[in-house]
């Protein structure tokens, strides 16, 4: 899917905030980098350094009560800083047009499209892509999230099936489309004589040359299945200890006089029970909270009201004294949800999953909770950053920050934002108050 961002103009990322859309944008515009901020009135934008990967434009629509500026000032301010090959992600249009209103958003989306560049919009509906649904119909493709994962690519186009005219579209055929986005997919069910089949994705070897695996497949086809001869040694046969031979005679139902013979009680052995290495214990973590400028600097003073700021969190596995052993060491660990609720300032409330390993940080990728790690390194992060625009009233605010294992609660941290005014000290910075934490055994 990363493969849009090099071909498609514009990529509408279709529904509901979470982990769907999470591992959408991560792997269409990849985690933010810090960079230069540009302050256009109500309108955030950061620009990550160049890298090995397109420059990435990041445009948040907060409304504001002042400092609006026309559509014209911002494509053109983005257009100085983001020159093609460039990705710019605007998170949300809603967002946006609240800013500016819904033409100006529009407008703002029509200059942005590019040759040459990428623009990633986020929509919590479909029939939002109307106001701008000329671009869209000529240059669109649809990634539909849910709550949890993502559920397909489609171009736009092809949502809106023959109702699609050569103008803009009506408000019937984007609203038709929008409830077709939206149906459920329906669960493919196995049965006992035709199973059912796994998709199969075409090798990616854009990345060292080696086989990419796409973060949605869960399993790695094997040469069987690929119906090709098994490479590497023959699997070494168990060992039957009745029949050390390995020929394996099935019991006959009799004895030698010819009654039925008794059936001998099973016994299972501890040893032929696997364990379930991803069934852990509640983690024993040490959480780190800050309050951040947008270039990751600490803020030791009080916000600015109406500014834009970062809370990061970061974790590390708690020391046991254990040393790391065998291969896969530091990949056995347990999924944790941060949850954010803030009083006034307006914080991403999450559920934000992290993974905790053994050993080391823990970190934040497009992974489906609960699975397998198949998310290449570029694709992880440290540090888990929830934006939000400091209040414009002088006060001290409270924002309290759990984290959860499964239904425990095993880290709780309290926030205190000071926003600057008359009769705050000039040296009250934010604080992070530790308020409980689960006991480590």
């Amino acid at each position: 899917m990363a493969g849009l961002v090099a071909r498609q103009p514009l990529v509408l990322v279709v529904g509901p905030p979470g982990a769907g859309r999470s591992a959408a944008l991560t792997l269409l515009a990849g985690p933010a980098a810090g960079g230069t901020m540009i302050d256009l009135g109500a309108l955030w934008m950061a620009v990550d350094p160049p890298g090995d990967r397109p420059r990435t434009v990041r445009l948040n629509g907060a409304p504001s009560a002042v400092g609006r500026k026309g559509w014209e000032a911002i494509a053109g301010a983005i257009g100085a800083v983001a020159m093609p090959p460039s990705v710019v992600l605007v998170d949300t249009f809603r967002g946006l047009s609240a800013a500016l209103g819904d033409d100006d958003a529009a407008q703002t989306v029509g200059a942005l499209v590019a040759p040459g560049r990428t623009v990633v919009l986020v929509l919590d509906d479909l029939a939002e892509a109307e106001r701008f649904g000329e671009v869209a119909l000529r240059f669109g493709a649809v990634v539909s999230v849910d709550g949890q994962t993502i559920r397909g690519v489609h171009p736009v186009a092809d949502l809106l099936g023959s109702t699609a005219p050569d103008v803009p579209p009506q408000r019937r055929a984007w609203a038709e489309a929008a409830a077709e986005l939206a149906k459920p997919v329906p669960p493919v069910v196995a049965t006992a004589s035709v199973p059912a089949p796994e998709p199969r994705e075409p090798e990616d070897t854009s990345v060292s040359g080696a086989r990419r695996r796409r973060w949605w497949r869960r399993t790695e086809p094997t040469p069987e299945s690929l119906g090709s001869p098994p490479v590497g040694p023959p699997p070494v046969p168990s060992i039957d200890p009745v029949h050390p031979d390995g020929a394996r005679r099935q019991a006959s139902p009799f004895d030698a006089d010819g009654q039925p013979a008794a059936v001998p009680p099973a016994v299972v052995t501890p040893s032929a029970v696997p364990p379930a290495a991803d069934v852990v214990a509640d983690p024993a973590v040490g959480v780190t909270v800050a309050v951040t400028d947008t270039t990751g600097t600490r803020i030791d003073r009080p916000l600015a009201p109406g500014g834009y700021y970062l809370i990061q969190v970061a974790m590390r596995a708690a020391s046991t004294g254990a040393p790391p052993d065998g291969p896969t060491a530091g990949t056995i660990g347990a999924w944790v949800q941060v949850s954010v609720v803030a009083e006034t300032a307006t914080v991403p409330a999450g559920p934000h999953t992290m993974f905790v390993p053994r050993h080391g940080a823990a970190w934040t990728c497009p992974c489906q909770p609960g699975g397998p790690h198949t998310c290449l390194p570029e694709e992880r992060s440290e540090r888990l950053e929830l934006p939000f625009v400091a209040p414009r009233r002088p006060d001290v605010y409270r924002v309290h920050l759990a984290v959860r294992h499964r239904a425990t609660v095993i880290h709780q941290t309290r926030l205190e934002l000071p926003v600057a005014g008359p009769g705050l000290p000039a040296s009250t910075g934010p604080s992070a108050t530790v308020t409980y934490e689960a006991p480590r055994a």
